[in-house]
């Protein structure tokens, strides 16, 4: 299986300067994503456009870190289904494997967090393959910025 790129990368909050959603999907190992140094656990999601298979899940943390956390999808972006449960993590790379799961958005949503106030990602990869008619996706009927506002609003809301 492959790593799927998405459509878009967000995340409930960006910390300062270059530390965009963006960077954990960009394959660079050295940029990353972070959220505001305020101690709140949050999350971060891809939006692939279109449903996908899923079979890994790869998280490279920079030294902030969430020590728990659920990994979920969504077909929708307003419900969601936990397919990993992670607690007692201590940074790092988290493989996660042999996963089975569908969907068109993936999150990490963090439950509490390690040594940091905030939490950082160097990678958030997604293995798989494309399932739906991506046709949607590239008439930009889906993943526009109202649909990444709306997901966003969602899942701060625990609309989940």
């Amino acid at each position: 299986m492959a790593v799927v790129q998405p459509l878009a990368a967000y995340a409930y909050s960006v910390g300062a300067g270059i530390n965009v959603p963006q960077a954990m999907t960009d394959g660079s190992g050295t940029t990353r994503w972070a959220n505001n140094n305020d101690g709140t656990p949050g999350w971060a999601a891809l939006d692939f456009g279109g449903i996908i298979s899923i079979t890994q899940v790869t998280l490279v943390w920079e030294a902030a870190y969430a020590s728990a956390y659920l990994i979920q999808v969504s077909d929708d972006g307003s419900n969601w289904t936990t397919i990993v449960t992670a607690t007692s993590q201590t940074g790092g790379t988290d493989d996660w494997t042999g996963l089975s799961a569908t969907g068109r958005f993936v999150r990490v949503y963090a439950t509490a967090l390690g040594i940091d106030p905030f939490m950082s990602l160097y990678t958030f990869d997604v293995q798989g393959t494309r399932v739906s008619d991506w046709s949607l996706a590239r008439s930009g009927a889906v993943a526009s910025d109202e649909d990444v506002i709306n997901v966003a609003t969602n899942v701060k809301d625990n609309n989940f």
